[in-house]
């Protein structure tokens, strides 16, 4: 398996690295499914990378699934990571049928606020995630581009 360090810059790796070592409980997510969406952006590449990282250093068990719109540009972004198999990348709209993604354990939600539609995006990703009765699952919702 690569690891992390192996495949990005060394300012990302310290970025990443930092995030790894927040004093937040990562077991929680040992043997676990986290489906992130949007993970072609910023803040999501960086939450996927650090779960990866926890998995590098702590051995978790943790897969990631991150859900992107365009294919051709997350391959670029994530290069020989794809390698990895607690990576997994889904290419769908987040707006669309997510069923085949309800075995996710938790769901990172990333919001870009600067896109004029954000609400009413959230509304229908809620709305599929309660139609596919996913309401137990830990989900969180992280907020990008709001200043």
């Amino acid at each position: 398996m690569s690891f992390i360090k192996d495949y990005v810059g060394k300012n990302l790796y310290k970025d990443v690295t930092e995030i790894a070592d927040t004093p937040i409980d990562w077991n929680k997510f040992a043997n676990k499914t986290v489906l992130i969406t949007g993970a072609n952006g910023f803040i999501a590449y960086y939450l996927t990378l650090a779960l990866l990282l926890q998995n590098d250093r702590k051995n978790l068990g943790i897969t990631v699934m991150g859900l992107v719109r365009n294919q051709a540009k997350a391959e670029a972004k994530y290069g020989k990571i794809l390698e990895r198999s607690d990576l997994k990348l889904v290419s769908k709209d987040v707006c669309g049928d997510l069923s085949d993604l309800e075995h996710a354990d938790y769901i990172i939600h990333v919001v870009d606020c600067s896109n004029p539609q954000a609400v009413q995006q959230m509304e229908v990703v809620y709305d599929t995630l309660q139609e596919l009765e996913v309401q137990g699952k830990k989900t969180i919702t992280l907020f990008n581009k709001v200043d």
